[in-house]
């Protein structure tokens, strides 16, 4: 219950605009990096393989690095959470002249279309793949809301059998 509790206020905060973002210079990945690195034992131990395709120039961008580690720890997460036995992870990143585009992919069951618009509402969960699937239905929402501050954008896209991919955008800001 004290997860559920952390992540409510932590939400609470979030939603009324009491957690100041950092505006700090953030590289995006040493971001991913450093995500992969803390969830590849999870990752090992549920024989999920990782992979990243991340390009190798990426501007820096003005963020929160703490708050982006947290949206990529919890993409990383779920993604391990519903994927399957065998299946592929990947994490992606490029970048335009106005953004970064970040996205974790699977290639798990994927999501039916009728539950993609409830994935980013409180307390909203999807069933699990056969298996008992643990959390507090806030994590996604959490993300969507620290995506907010830091005026990028958040948004999955999936097929049923294919895999899913959810994917966010940073503002790219120039450090001064």
């Amino acid at each position: 219950v004290s997860g559920l509790a952390t992540q409510f206020l932590e939400l609470a905060r979030l939603e009324s605009g009491r957690i100041q973002m950092a505006r700090d210079s953030i590289q995006i990945g040493e971001i991913i990096q450093r995500s992969i690195d803390t969830v590849r034992a999870t990752a090992d131990a549920q024989n999920r393989t990782l992979s990243v395709k991340v390009a190798e120039i990426l501007p820096d961008t003005l963020g929160d690095a703490a708050r982006i580690h947290q949206v990529m720890l919890n993409l990383l997460a779920n993604a391990i959470k519903y994927s399957t036995n065998g299946d592929t992870i990947t994490v992606s990143a490029s970048a335009n002249e106005a953004e970064l585009l970040v996205g974790v992919s699977d290639t798990g069951p994927g999501i039916p279309a009728e539950q993609i618009p409830r994935l980013f509402h409180r307390f909203s969960r999807l069933p699990g793949n056969g298996k008992d699937v643990s959390g507090t239905g806030l994590g996604l929402i959490v993300a969507h809301q620290i995506v907010d501050a830091h005026l990028g954008r958040i948004w999955v896209e999936s097929e049923v059998g294919q895999g899913t991919t959810f994917y966010f955008t940073l503002p790219i800001v120039q450090p001064r």
